[in-house]
């Protein structure tokens, strides 16, 4: 998966722990994640276009 918009990213993240809060918004050149799991909460940005991280949380591999 390579996409930035937010509603995918949301999905797909959610998807890997059901127990996570995961929210996804847009930004001017992205989306801002924000994922709260086991009390602890971690904030991204994502520009557009691919993002080597991004792609390794979801799939497991960096392309």
């Amino acid at each position: 998966m390579r996409s930035t918009e937010p509603d995918d990213i949301q999905a797909a993240l959610s998807r890997l722990d059901p127990g996570a809060k995961v929210e996804a918004t847009p930004e001017a050149d992205g989306s801002r994640i924000v994922v709260e799991v086991n009390g602890h909460t971690h904030r991204f940005s994502v520009g557009s276009g691919e993002s080597a991280l991004l792609n390794y949380l979801l799939t497991g591999y960096v392309t």
